[in-house]
């Protein structure tokens, strides 16, 4: 009879080592489906984030997968040298994820796009056209940033690299994105931001809810570096909702609210409209002043989300974040276009050329971001407005 218990109580035990093992097995598995390119990111006390010099990561989606190759000037780019060569004209683009690439393969990204496209112009015509043989597009694009962060690179790293125009792609999320990071940053006497403090992290973060309460704290931080199945668990328990990956922070989306609804200015009914986009001018004044003291010029761009596009595109997405299947205001675009023009800053709105787009899709599916597609169409609209338009320095007044 006892050993009947022993069997059975062995079996019951091998049964559930058995089935963690599965369920591991199943999460890393679902984990490796869908993964940012962290090992290419790094905190940094000046920029909030950064890339790190010099490294790989592979990112993937269930839409895509793209490889991340940094280079030393800490950007998704080819290798440039920090000194701007000779008869070389030097454009410096800013931007977030959007610009950054994320979905694509770097050479897919329209910052690389316009360069090879500026290049093979000027190559055919560079006598009538330009007095330099060169044009380098250097991309800075990074994940979330927005013109408060856009503002402190370029006065920390930007304008190290000698930039003949400096092109800001604008995100609709820009705005809430100022507000989150002016609440973290540190600030001047004049209240104008300068840095981020130092963040503290570790390998041995143990989940603030208790977790097999009666175990030792090393062991269940051995756990929570070791087994993705108890970190699923630990992070659930204290963001009380399944958190499958642990570097996706996905919470609910609620109409209206400033915490979570980052693209609120792109609905139709929006409170305290003006207010929201307060940071966002200052930020984008700071970064036209700094760029006229030192003489470069400024092309500030705005490119749309699928649903200012059309009704179809985005289709899994824009459900997520409680969007309907039609068509939204423009308003933003307006409101950009006022402000450039009483600020006297070049202004390019991308919004038709994306509506006239003949090849789609122009965004992914769930992801949201440009496909190939959505590149091609902001580098054609760029190399139309500084060739064809004859826009190329846009030097400030």
């Amino acid at each position: 009879m006892i050993k009947l218990i022993f069997t059975r109580i062995a079996l019951i035990f091998l049964g559930l080592i058995l089935a963690l093992l599965v369920g591991e097995f199943f999460v890393r598995y679902l984990q490796y489906l869908r993964k940012p390119p962290s090992k290419v990111r790094q905190a940094d006390t000046l920029v909030h984030h950064s890339f790190r010099p010099n490294s790989n990561d592979t990112a993937r989606d269930l839409e895509w997968v793209a490889h991340y190759k940094i280079n030393s000037l800490g950007m998704r780019d080819y290798e440039y040298s920090a000194q701007k060569p000779e008869k070389t004209f030097r454009v410096l683009v800013l931007g977030d994820s959007f610009t950054e690439g994320q979905g694509v393969e770097t050479e897919a990204t329209f910052p690389k796009l316009l360069e090879s496209s500026l290049n093979e112009k000027i190559t055919k015509e560079k006598s009538s056209i330009v007095s330099f043989e060169k044009v380098e597009v250097l991309n800075s694009g990074t994940l979330s940033y927005s013109p408060l962060l856009e503002y402190l690179y370029l006065k920390n790293k930007g304008l190290d690299l000698s930039p003949d125009l400096v092109i800001l792609n604008f995100d609709m999320s820009d705005p809430i994105d100022d507000m989150k990071y002016e609440a973290e940053a540190l600030k001047n006497e004049k209240g104008i931001p300068v840095g981020f403090p130092k963040k503290e992290t570790g390998e041995n973060f143990v989940e603030a809810n208790p977790l097999l309460p009666g175990v030792p704290k090393e062991i269940k931080a051995f756990f929570h570096k070791n087994s993705q199945i108890y970190r699923v668990i630990a992070d659930s328990i204290r963001r009380k909702h399944l958190k499958i990956y642990p570097e996706f922070d996905e919470p609910e989306i609620k109409v209206g609210d400033l915490g979570v609804d980052k693209l609120i200015i792109t609905r139709d009914e929006v409170p305290n409209y003006d207010a929201i986009w307060a940071l966002t001018k200052r930020n984008l004044k700071l970064i036209k002043d700094i760029l006229k003291e030192k003489n470069i010029g400024f092309l500030l761009v705005a490119t749309p989300y699928a649903h200012q596009v059309n009704g179809t595109e985005w289709s899994i997405g824009r459900k997520y974040w409680k969007f309907e299947d039609r068509v939204y205001s423009d308003r933003p675009f307006k409101t950009l276009e006022t402000f450039s023009r009483n600020e006297g800053i070049s202004f390019l709105n991308l919004l038709e050329n994306f509506k006239e787009a003949k090849e789609k899709p122009l965004f992914f599916k769930k992801d949201g971001h440009f496909t190939k597609n959505g590149h091609k169409i902001v580098a054609a609209a760029l190399a139309e407005y500084l060739i064809e338009k004859d826009k190329f320095k846009l030097k400030q007044d």
